[in-house]
C-alpha cells in the first residue's frame, strides 16, 4: 500500500462468517453515465500542517481548481478531525474541492462516504465512484484487490418467489494486508435491533473488544508495519476503521 491510508466505514451489516477464498462479484461502476459521484475525490487531497497555537488543525489544499494552494483551518467549535470522545463531539471535515471549506459534523456512518459498503450492496471507492454488485447469497466475493490490500465480503440474501436472482446484503468483511486479517461481521439475529450490539471484530483470528467509553477505540498493538485503529462512531454497530 506504499504508505497510503485506507479508511473503511462500517455502515450496517446483518449476520456472520467469512471465507478467504473469494470469487469476483459482478461490479458495475457509475462513472460513465455522466452522473456525478457521491463525493469529489479532490475533497480529501490535502497536506496536514502544524496546528495553530490554540490546537486547531490546519491544512494545505493540493486539489485541482480554485482551492489549490489554499490554507484551511478547523473552527474552534471542532478543532480536530478526530476529537476525543468522538461520540459526544463533532469532528472537523476538510473539503478541498470547489467548496473549499471546513465544517463541523458528527463522525457517523453514511452510505455515500469513501469506502462505504451498503444496501444491496453498493461500494464507494476512493475516488467517490459508486459500484453496484450482483452476487449470490452464501457467497464470498472480492470487493477490492490491490498489491497489498484485499477486501472480501460474505453475502447473505433471499430470493423472493418469482425473482430470477437473489436479493443480497453484506454480512461480513475481511480486510487483508501485510500479514494481517481484520474481520468485521454481524451476529446472526432473528430481528435486527440497533440498540443491541451485534458487531463482531476479529484481528488475526482473535475476537477483540472495542471500548464504548473514553476514546472508544481499539488499536492494534502487534502491527509493526502500520497503524490500525478501530473507533466507535455509535454506541452499537458503528465503527470506523483506519489502516
Amino acid at each position: 500500500m506504499d504508505g497510503r491510508r485506507y479508511s473503511f466505514l462500517l455502515v450496517a451489516l446483518a449476520l456472520v462468517f467469512i471465507s478467504m477464498g473469494a470469487s469476483l462479484a459482478q461490479g458495475q461502476g457509475k462513472a460513465g453515465n455522466n452522473k456525478k459521484a457521491p463525493y469529489d475525490a479532490a475533497s480529501t487531497h490535502y497536506e496536514v500542517l502544524k496546528p495553530s497555537k490554540k490546537g486547531q488543525e490546519k491544512f494545505l489544499c493540493l486539489a485541482r481548481g480554485a482551492c489549490n494552494g489554499k490554507h484551511l483551518t478547523c473552527p474552534s467549535q471542532c478543532p480536530e478531525r478526530k476529537p476525543k470522545k468522538n461520540k459526544k463531539n463533532k469532528g472537523c471535515f476538510v473539503d478541498c474541492s470547489s467548496k473549499c471549506e471546513v465544517t463541523c459534523k458528527w463522525r457517523t456512518p453514511h452510505c455515500n462516504g469513501y469506502g462505504s459498503l451498503c444496501y444491496d450492496p453498493r461500494f464507494v471507492g476512493g475516488d467517490g465512484v459508486m459500484f453496484y454488485f450482483h452476487g449470490a447469497k452464501g457467497g464470498n466475493f472480492a470487493i477490492v484487490s490491490d498489491d497489498n490490500l484485499q477486501i472480501n465480503a460474505h453475502f447473505i440474501g433471499t430470493r423472493p418467489q418469482g425473482r430470477t436472482r437473489d436479493y443480497t446484503w453484506v454480512q461480513a468483511l475481511a480486510v487483508m494486508f501485510d500479514r494481517h486479517t481484520l474481520v468485521l461481521a454481524a451476529k446472526r439475529v432473528s430481528q435486527w435491533d440497533d440498540s443491541f450490539e451485534a458487531l463482531i471484530v476479529r484481528w488475526d483470528g482473535e475476537e477483540v473488544n472495542v471500548p464504548t467509553d473514553g476514546d472508544a477505540e481499539w488499536r492494534a498493538t502487534d502491527s509493526d508495519e502500520r497503524e490500525v485503529v478501530i473507533e466507535r462512531t455509535n454506541e452499537t454497530n458503528g465503527v470506523k476503521v483506519t489502516v
